[in-house]
């Protein structure tokens, strides 16, 4: 009984040992990813490793995953600096978004990008995003997607991103998901970009203007009042024929959603956007819940462990090249020779459990001039110097 909880005493710990070595092994590999991309100096690294550890500890979310957002902010561009100073930002969209730390931070880069924004902006992109969320049945995974396709375009014709969230949570709350709210929006512009002679001669007729005299477009709100006060008296079939020819038949559908909304229902649709709760909010209220606490207790654990193991990895990372050369060495043996090496390690092995056995009952004990070793470098290792000197006696304790 005592050797078999022994045993499974070992193998319990074998297996702590190798949980506790995959959290910091996980954490350094996310971390030389952040330097492979982000070119920090000794210095930085330091700082956002440090900064990694202290997240982890405090959030839902663990040191290697706020690594994971630091990689994929500097692989959008962001520079070193920026990145302690925004991130908090990003940490409170996963969380408003009720999304893994990665892909917030991959949404709020792209869009920054996008819309050639700084990261000073990101704050305030963070908040736009999560309020048009929570004002629609889009979410911020599905308004990323959007954006995806209308974003550039949007941006290129002076459209906001603040007006870009509020047409495409708009469009979503009137039932177009994603993939069509973001390919409606962009058809719509790409209809206005270089109009066809058809399209010029119906926006004539029917007196829509829709850019400036400078060619400026002259923004949704304007396009929606310009479809409501130009077309909406018209039938159904003329309506929808005259808004084909200036917005294609592919985009009917959100031709009729802004001529519904006119520029009165698009501001009121925006203050429902700016009214709605904020990120950081909604994150707030979305980590109080016990699920959460125990990440935070979990990560909390994970980040002392990995502080605790950055004293003893150089040790062991040389401990580790010493076997792999070794192994390389068993390898280049010949056949015979790798078959006596295994048959005298295993013998070795076999027999001192054999005699750790005979001895917890008192059959063998050590003596002779290493018997006193056996305090400090333990029973087992002191056996096995004994078989080796012949010193093993015979006999009950």
């Amino acid at each position: 009984g005592m050797l078999a909880g022994g045993g499974v005493g070992a193998v319990a710990g074998i297996f702590g040992a190798v949980a506790i070595g995959r959290v910091v092994l996980d954490f350094d590999v996310a971390m030389a990813k952040v330097q492979a991309v982000a070119g920090a100096s000794t210095s930085e690294l330091a700082r956002l490793r440090d900064m990694a550890l202290d997240m982890g500890s405090k959030t839902q979310f663990s040191a290697s995953e706020v690594a994971l957002g630091m990689e994929e902010m500097s692989k959008a561009g962001i520079a070193t600096k920026d990145v302690f100073t925004s991130l908090p930002s990003v940490i409170t969209l996963a969380a408003a978004g009720s999304m893994d730390l990665g892909r917030a931070a991959n949404i709020a880069s792209i869009t920054m990008n996008q819309f050639h924004k700084s990261a000073a902006d990101l704050p305030e992109i963070v908040d736009k995003l999560a309020r048009g969320a929570a004002a629609s049945s889009a979410d911020v995974d599905t308004l990323s997607t959007a954006l995806a396709y209308v974003g550039p375009m949007a941006h290129s014709m002076g459209i906001s991103l603040d007006d870009t969230i509020d047409t495409l949570s708009m469009f979503a709350q009137e039932g177009l998901d994603a993939d069509m709210a973001g390919t409606n929006m962009r058809g719509v512009l790409q209809s206005l970009v270089s109009p066809s002679k058809d399209a010029k001669a119906a926006m004539a007729q029917y007196g829509i203007t829709l850019h400036d005299t400078n060619g400026k477009f002259l923004g949704m709100a304007n396009l929606a009042e310009q479809l409501k006060s130009k077309l909406g008296h018209l039938s159904d079939k003329e309506r929808s024929n005259i808004m084909g020819k200036i917005l294609s038949n592919q985009q009917i559908s959100s031709g009729n959603i802004l001529m519904q909304k006119g520029a009165q229902g698009m501001a009121d649709w925006a203050r429902h956007v700016d009214s709605a709760t904020s990120a950081t909010e909604q994150a707030r209220i979305k980590m109080l819940n016990l699920t959460t606490d125990l990440k935070k207790l979990g990560n909390a654990i994970k980040s002392e462990i990995i502080q605790g193991a950055e004293n003893v990895t150089p040790a062991l990372q040389s401990m580790t090249q010493r076997a792999t050369e070794a192994v390389h060495g068993f390898g280049e043996m010949t056949g015979a020779m790798q078959l006596t090496a295994v048959g005298l390690v295993a013998g070795r092995l076999v027999l001192a459990d054999q005699l750790e056995a005979l001895a917890a009952f008192g059959f063998l004990r050590p003596g002779g001039a290493v018997g006193h070793e056996t305090g400090e470098i333990g029973p087992r290792r002191a056996m096995e110097r004994e078989i080796a000197n012949g010193c093993l006696i015979v006999g009950s304790a």
